[in-house]
């Protein structure tokens, strides 16, 4: 799964760049919106950097909200892969035509028409959702997605194994609610794989998108382990990002031979006691030091 959307009450530079990118082209294809369009807007189809991937986007308006809303959504798909129907690398990378493809998800099918030309593809969009991925939603006792939950839950490529790894964790009555959040949030499957193996699995999906927002990963997880911080819980986890603890702080202090609990390392990062102060002291013979001491010998700027 990918990042999740982007949403804004007013688009903000990036949003404006591509609202402007498709606008431009939008001239040379007018079309009229399907009759039975559950979902339309502008899509956008690109070669990605150093042509590995095809990236895709869609902008649309939120009908439901009072004020205009740019939903501006991204996701990269290898290029080898069959992600778009209908579209060929010669058809995109040509002078200028008009091309039609489709964008298949577990949640439903984006269909885009428009123009190709010089590596970009861009136009309108239709979204159909999927009776068959609703059908299997429903038997799984998570419920049916709205029309709108629907398209969220396709443009962030959210399926069927997505829910399963949360049912194969412990996450128990997982619904559409709660995992589009994780979407949102940008908590993918191999984020909540990761963080099963590291021992942070089987707990409630707001935890889990309290750990992903402070960017809690592996590499944290296994630093703060590095230096003797065992069996930390998420309030002790999202403490330590709150105060600025980072990894490489971490990495830095395991080599000063310091077994810290989480409240004297929080005293020490609050105060700019690094690794390297500790072992620059140690080098001038100041060694065994407490962490009042080396608390007392930063903060008098020695």
């Amino acid at each position: 799964m990918q990042p999740a959307s982007n949403v804004a009450g007013a688009p903000n530079g990036a949003n404006r760049l591509l609202l402007g990118v498709v606008a431009s082209l939008s001239v040379l294809f007018l079309l009229r919106e399907p009759a039975e369009a559950v979902e339309t807007g502008q899509c956008f189809l690109q070669h990605a950097q150093g042509n590995s991937g095809l990236e895709f986007g869609l902008i649309y308006r939120d009908s439901d909200q009072p004020a205009p809303y740019a939903f501006n959504h991204h996701s990269t798909q290898p290029v080898e892969t069959r992600a778009v129907q209908g579209l060929s690398l010669t058809q995109l990378d040509g002078s200028g035509q008009h091309v039609s493809f489709r964008i298949p998800r577990d949640a439903g099918t984006f269909s885009c028409d428009g123009w190709a030309a010089s590596g970009t593809a861009a136009g309108r969009f239709t979204f159909s959702p999927n009776a068959t991925f609703n059908e299997n939603l429903a038997r799984r006792g998570i419920g049916v997605p709205t029309e709108r939950q629907s398209l969220e839950l396709a443009l962030g490529d959210v399926g069927l194994p997505f829910f399963d790894q949360l049912a194969k964790q412990g996450y128990s009555h997982p619904t559409v609610d709660s995992v589009l959040a994780l979407s949102r949030h940008g908590t993918g499957w191999q984020y909540i794989k990761d963080m099963a193996a590291l021992g942070y699995g089987s707990g409630s999906l707001e935890s889990l998108m309290r750990l992903r927002d402070r960017s809690v990963g592996a590499d944290f997880i296994a630093a703060a382990k590095a230096a003797g911080l065992n069996h930390l819980t998420v309030d002790d986890l999202i403490r330590l990002r709150d105060h600025g603890v980072s990894a490489r702080y971490l990495q830095d202090l395991g080599g000063s031979g310091y077994r810290l609990s989480v409240d004297d390392l929080l005293r020490l990062r609050d105060h700019g006691v690094t690794g390297s102060y500790i072992k620059r002291l140690q080098r001038y013979g100041y060694k065994s030091l407490s962490v009042e001491d080396l608390i007392r010998l930063r903060d008098n700027g020695i």
